[in-house]
């Protein structure tokens, strides 16, 4: 009878912001790399270009420039061999907000979340360095 009126144990919340999605496009030293990229932020919105972040991910689905193509060949073929990340330049996000764009510069490629399929199909994780990194990594790049 005891069992019967027994509460069942609950897990305490874990407190989570909501995950959302942007619309972006890529560049690097002012030139489009990607005219489309859906970008999943796993972060609250407003810290979003404050401090730095690596719950973002990236799919890259528009009109990609060759070097870019290649580059993101090379992040796949790493990732399905199991080496080490290679050194990529670092990449600016244009996020196509309502109230205009939020620029994310500096942000680091990481490798893709699966290894199947074809490179321009996968979602890329991305770290944004913050804004007072975000300057002196593109001096580094230059």
């Amino acid at each position: 009878m005891a069992a019967s009126s027994a509460r069942p144990r609950r897990r305490p919340r874990q407190p989570r912001g909501r995950d959302f999605t942007v619309v972006a496009r890529a560049e690097r030293h002012g030139r489009e790399l990607c005219s489309s990229v859906l970008v999943l932020v796993k972060s609250p919105p407003g810290l979003l270009g404050i401090r730095p972040s690596d719950a973002i991910t990236a799919w890259f689905y528009g009109d990609l420039r060759p070097i870019f193509e290649i580059e993101l060949e090379e992040l796949a073929t790493v990732a399905r061999r199991g080496e080490a990340l290679p050194e990529v330049e670092a990449i600016d996000l244009v996020l196509l907000a309502d109230g205009g764009d939020l620029r994310l510069e500096g942000c680091r490629l990481g490798l893709p979340t699966r290894c199947a399929g074809p490179a321009s199909t996968l979602e890329y994780r991305v770290s944004h360095p913050g804004p007072e990194a975000a300057p002196a990594a593109g001096r580094r790049a230059a």
